[in-house]
């Protein structure tokens, strides 16, 4: 991993996570196991994401 792919990673792990944890709040879901689901979720869809973009900016 490049160092374009980690500030990727970090840029799009705090908008999704922070999206995610939104959007449960406003369904009332705040257990804290929502809270690390959607922490783990946003970490999965992050490094996809960051992965794929940066390979596309070095194309």
């Amino acid at each position: 991993m490049n160092r374009l792919t980690v500030m990727i990673f970090i840029m799009a792990f705090t908008t999704v996570t922070g999206a995610i944890v939104i959007a449960l709040l406003t369904m009332n879901m705040s257990e804290p196991v929502h809270f690390f689901a959607a922490v783990g979720g946003g970490a999965i869809i992050a490094a996809i994401a960051s992965v794929i973009i940066s390979k596309q900016i070095s194309a």
